[in-house]
Parts: structure tokens; sequence; C-alpha cells
């Protein structure tokens, strides 16, 4: 027990470490150009799933300029589902990353992974101005908000408007299921982020 104990006291700050610099690197590619740090100041709120979601509020002279939210969602395919969202300071999704995730390789993972297919046709092809590489299913939710139909927010199979990956819509359900909890929750919270809790 005693060297459990000390493996694991010297093995928790590289892998705290780790995971502050993953967090931080998703934060950077979510949102706008910030002068605070981030991932110092996180506020949590609790979701309508009664899931506890982060807020990452990003600002610039002293001023919000955004935010990042975070929740891990227990409806994928295989198990939890990490994803970090950004929002502007009206409430509207910008961009959608999945941090984490057990999902199959080649279906679920083709929901939750941003990856730049190399291809004749694509080599000059410029790259985003945000750097991330395009997933149809994480790209369709930027612009969405609170304010939206459910059908907005409703894959195609369900009678709404959104594409899924073909064989892994309980992944593209986790996502988008997941990404509408974090503007929700940002929506009847939104007058505390602003002030900063």
């Amino acid at each position: 027990a005693a060297l459990m104990a000390r493996v694991y006291l010297f093995t928790k700050a590289p892998i705290d470490s780790r995971a502050l610099e993953k967090t931080n690197r998703a934060l950077s590619q979510l949102l706008p150009e910030f002068d605070n740090r981030p991932s110092e100041e996180t506020i949590v709120h609790t979701g309508p799933a009664k899931r506890s979601i982060m807020f990452y509020p990003a600002r610039r002279g002293g001023e919000p300029v955004g935010f990042a939210a975070e929740m891990t969602t227990p409806t994928g395919f295989n198990g939890d589902v990490t994803v970090m969202a950004g929002l502007d300071c009206e409430g509207r999704i910008t961009k959608v990353l999945v941090t984490r995730h057990t999902e199959t390789p080649g279906l679920g993972s083709v929901v939750a992974e941003r990856k730049r297919k190399k291809t004749i046709s694509n080599l000059f092809e410029k790259t985003a101005a945000d750097g991330l590489p395009p997933n149809p299913v994480l790209d369709q939710l930027a612009g969405h908000s609170a304010a939206d139909s459910d059908a907005a927010w409703r894959v195609k199979k369900d009678g709404g408007q959104l594409d899924a990956v073909t064989g892994a819509t309980i992944t593209s359900r986790a996502v988008i299921g997941a990404v509408q909890q974090m503007a929700q929750t940002f929506s009847e919270n939104q007058n505390k982020l602003l002030r900063g809790n």
C-alpha cells in the first residue's frame, strides 16, 4: 500500500500537468484572442441533466469576449464522451471539440475527431483560419443557441435538421445533446457568467 501511494504521488503531478496542457490547447482553439487565464477562472454550473458544466471565461482588457464550456456525457455508444464548445457572449456556439472519448474507431470516432484527410484534391486547400480540421457533424453546430427550436438540435433520423454519421447515430446524438445542454445552461446563467460567477 505504501508503494502504491508513493507511485500515485510521483505520477499525479505529471498527469495533472498534461491534462492542464490539453485543456489550455483546446481553449486556445475554441476561444477568441484573450489576455487572461481561462483555465484558472473556471465557473461550474449544473446543466439540465444534472451534470456539471465547466465554463472557462475568456477576457481581453478585463471584458468578456467569449466562453468555452465543457461537460462529459455518459450517452456515447461506448460510454463517456467529453465535449468542449466555444460560445460568444450572446450564447451562440462558435466551435466544438471532443476532447475525450472511447468510441469505435471508424464509426463513433468519425463524429468525435477532427483530422485533416490528405488527398490529391485537397493538397493545396487552405487551412481554416482557426486551424481546426473540418468535421461535418461538429461544424454544423456553429451558430446554434438555446433559442433554437428542438428540431434544430436533433438529427434527421429523429425528425430534426442535423446530419449524423451513418452507423454512429448514438455518438452523434450524444455530442449534439451535450452541446445543447451547454448552450441552455449558458442561457440560463448568462448574466452571472458575464459578471464572472
